[in-house]
């Protein structure tokens, strides 16, 4: 018997003390506005975010800048809804409109499997969250994605890391980027980048900046913490936020920034780069103490001419909310059909398909990387040569009953820590990732662990048993049944 269930995608958020956040999801382009303050969840409460504000419209490039400290990455976790909780007191409000997509994060680390080349990155990405599509469409998402990040030369290169040389840093960025947005439409999103251009030379920067900015320009909505941009970079961003200690020193249109400052008597030299000028304006000096106070004086009163300035801040929240409590016929309707063994039987096959995606990426990780390879060897043969020597061709006798009772104690220890060690090694550099994939819905905890176990069985049990045939000719143990 068929039966039929009703979901309204309708998102409640809510951080520790955090008063209203309604999230409703439309199909047009997305509009965010904010009015939020976070302090520590701590004795000393110490404020991380005072009375943030400002808006930012679909189809359009928002820059948070600001000195170290200032809040940026905070209120850009604050925005896309991540910060861990317990870590924070989050307090005021948050409203997402237009769109019936979650939002895309680009972290700032760049969380990729360093053994797997461009091109594969992006294909099990694909794969993953295209999982009933074919093959075609697939490697066209891949294709399409490896062209407009401008990745074509580097399709068959390892991502890398310290050990392994890989790609550029830009373009492991850049890779970042497209393995969060493949397999998406790229319309009508809500991005947030959390300083995309830390580490990278002015020119990767901008190359990254630049993709930014298509994406849009294609209709989404982009927002971006960054630190100290270049010129060049400044002028890509449609709309600015300033921030200094934790609260707003200006925010809106790039274009109106420096005549808003002109008029409070602070105007961009001629031939400097704005976003330089401004974030030294509101920078603590701390070489003296009369430094020291004279800045954060002149932050406060930049901060609070500015809250002066937007007399329509309070008007914009309001009616914000007012537009989310309006009625459901605006709201996207999921409707979810079929009977429960057509569910049973699409979720077997589902788990299955992951299940393989899965297996093929560990086993890649794990046959590729060459220099732990190597080391599992060579700690293999030394164990072996180590118990041989110390129990060299021990005799058939009881007096040696306890000598190889110790051998193969130690031997199975020896064969469990190594094996341990490869899992905590293992586990440090994958939980980031596999803790993002889960947190995307891209496949649960099952499928996940059966494959990497089934991956690194073969490999966990090649070099034991290596390690098991010298021993066992170098210390005689008894070859009779």
């Amino acid at each position: 018997r068929n039966s039929s269930s009703l979901m309204i995608v309708t998102y409640n958020l809510i951080i520790i003390h955090l008063i209203i956040i309604n999230l409703i999801y439309y199909v047009q382009s997305i509009d965010i506005s904010w009015d939020i303050s976070a302090e520590t969840n701590d004795k000393q409460q110490k404020v991380i975010l005072k009375q943030v504000f400002g808006e930012s419209k679909g189809g359009t490039l928002h820059a948070l800048i600001g000195p170290s400290g200032s809040g940026k990455t905070t209120l850009l976790n604050a925005l896309a809804g991540i910060i861990p909780k317990g870590s924070l007191n989050l307090y005021g409000s948050i409203y997402k409109s237009s769109s019936n997509k979650p939002p895309i994060f680009v972290q700032q680390e760049d969380l990729l499997f360093t053994q797997l080349t461009v091109k594969e990155t992006l294909n099990i990405a694909a794969s993953l969250k295209l999982i009933n599509e074919n093959s075609d469409i697939t490697n066209a998402a891949v294709d399409n994605t490896i062209l407009k990040l401008g990745l074509k030369k580097t399709t068959n290169t390892p991502v890398g890391d310290a050990k392994t040389r890989g790609v550029s840093g830009g373009e492991k960025k850049r890779l970042s980027i497209g393995n969060e947005l493949i397999g998406l439409d790229n319309e009508n999103l809500l991005i947030f980048a959390d300083e995309p251009t830390s580490g990278l030379d002015s020119y990767q920067a901008e190359k990254v900046i630049e993709r930014l900015s298509d994406l849009a320009k294609e209709g989404n909505t982009v927002l971006t913490s960054i630190h100290q941009p270049r010129s060049s970079i400044f002028n890509m961003f449609d709309y600015i936020s300033l921030l200094s200690e934790g609260r707003v020193i200006y925010s809106g249109s790039k274009d109106d920034m420096i005549p808003y400052f002109t008029k409070l008597g602070f105007p961009c030299p001629n031939n400097m780069n704005p976003a330089e000028y401004y974030i030294d304006l509101v920078s603590i000096d701390y070489s003296t103490e009369d430094d020291e106070k004279f800045t954060k004086e002149r932050i406060i009163n930049l901060a609070d001419s500015f809250s002066k300035y937007l007399t329509t801040r309070q008007s914009i929240i309001n009616r914000d909310i007012a537009v989310s409590t309006s009625d459901d016929s605006n709201r996207h309707v999921s409707v979810i059909k079929g009977n429960i063994f057509t569910r049973i039987a699409n979720s077997i096959k589902t788990f299955n398909k992951k299940f393989f995606i899965l297996l093929n990426r560990a086993w890649i990780q794990i046959v590729r990387d060459k220099s732990l390879n190597i080391a599992r060897l060579t700690t293999a043969l030394f164990s072996s040569l180590l118990f041989g020597s110390i129990y060299f061709k021990m005799k058939t006798t009881s007096n040696t009953v306890a000598d190889r009772l110790g051998l193969l104690q130690v031997a199975a220890i020896n064969t469990a820590m190594t094996s341990l060690i490869k899992a905590t090694t293992s586990f440090v550099t994958e939980k980031f990732i596999v803790r993002r994939e889960r947190k995307s819905g891209l496949y649960s905890i099952a499928p996940y662990f059966f494959s990497k176990l089934l991956a690194e069985f073969p490999i966990s049990a090649v070099f034991p048993c290596i390690s098991g045939v010298i021993t066992y000719y170098l210390c005689g143990l008894n070859p009779a049944p």
